[in-house]
């Protein structure tokens, strides 16, 4: 399996990784300020295409949000609401609300 293309800042590791949302993961362990960085740059890429782009960023808003909890970031939780909006029209109303809902909580 060829290794992702990975975000700004982020070094592939000898382990192997499905995607650059794992490498994250992985990367929220050992240095969670990078990895923090490295998922803002995921979310904020608007290049990523494919039936799996919207799901992926819903899943890098979720686990950055429980790392930015988890630092007790609040003030970066605001940057990361703005930081959706643009990409909110790409999915159902629904999604959307309940991605604002995780926000929120």
């Amino acid at each position: 399996v060829p290794v992702p293309a990975l975000p700004d800042g982020m070094v592939a590791t000898t382990m192997e990784v499905e995607s650059p949302l794992e490498l994250l993961a992985a990367q929220a362990i050992a240095s969670p300020e990078a990895a923090m960085q490295g998922y803002f740059s995921f979310i904020s890429d608007a290049g990523r295409t494919g039936k799996d782009a919207a799901k992926d960023t819903e899943e890098a808003v979720q686990a950055l949000s429980k790392l930015l909890v988890k630092l007790g970031k609040v003030d970066e939780l605001s940057t990361l609401m703005a930081r959706v909006k643009p990409f909110l029209p790409n999915i159902s109303k629904a999604k959307g609300g309940q991605l604002f809902k995780t926000l929120l909580t």
